[in-house]
């Protein structure tokens, strides 16, 4: 039973994720004057002194999220590299982009992302070099099986034209037997 390309990430990442120090967070509740539909907790992220601290912890919480709180999450976490151009919040937001579902980013997004981060490796430790490591081999398997994919789609759209053509020519031919058979019984009244 082959393996599914949505499931091998999240896998690999709570695998990881077990030898991720806890890192705190704070919840600051959103504005009172949002209705209950808008209102959501926003999550205030205090940086360990070493490394991204639980990065795991945070993209496992992330994919239970809905479309809408990605989104909002993704945004704050634009906003923060905006101003602090940290590496941990651009691995943070690779790590979102790579989630599966509607709001992941292509490959090449995500790539340049972790470039960005081994850059700026300063404040990065060893399991988020991991990480990374762990992502760029990812995101270079998920662009192997996603190549296979497209040839494989490009053979079947090649068969189903062979197939439609196959089935005109089975059309036509039904016709002409039918049109046989009906001379047949015309020179034949028996």
């Amino acid at each position: 039973m082959p393996l599914r390309l949505e499931f091998t990430l999240p896998a690999s990442l709570l695998l990881l994720s077990a030898c991720m120090p806890i890192e705190t967070i704070r919840e600051v509740p959103a504005a009172v004057n949002q209705t209950p539909k808008e209102r959501v907790v926003i999550r205030e992220v205090v940086k360990p002194e070493e490394g991204c601290g639980s990065l795991l912890s945070e993209y496992a919480e992330f994919t239970r999220y809905s479309d809408d709180i990605k989104r909002q999450e993704i945004r704050t976490v634009k906003n923060r590299i905006k101003t602090d151009e940290d590496a941990c919040d651009s691995l943070r937001l690779a790590l979102y982009h790579s989630a599966p579902g509607k709001l992941r980013q292509t490959d090449e997004t995500i790539n340049e992302l972790l470039d960005t981060v081994k850059d700026n490796h300063s404040a990065l430790d060893s399991d988020d070099h991991a990480l990374i490591t762990l992502l760029k081999n990812e995101m270079s398997q998920r662009s192997v099986v996603e190549k296979k994919v497209g040839r494989h789609n490009s053979l079947l759209d090649q068969q189903r034209a062979e197939n439609r053509q196959l089935l005109q020519r089975l059309a036509e031919l039904q016709l002409q037997l039918d049109q046989l058979k009906s001379l047949e019984s015309n020179i034949d009244p028996e």
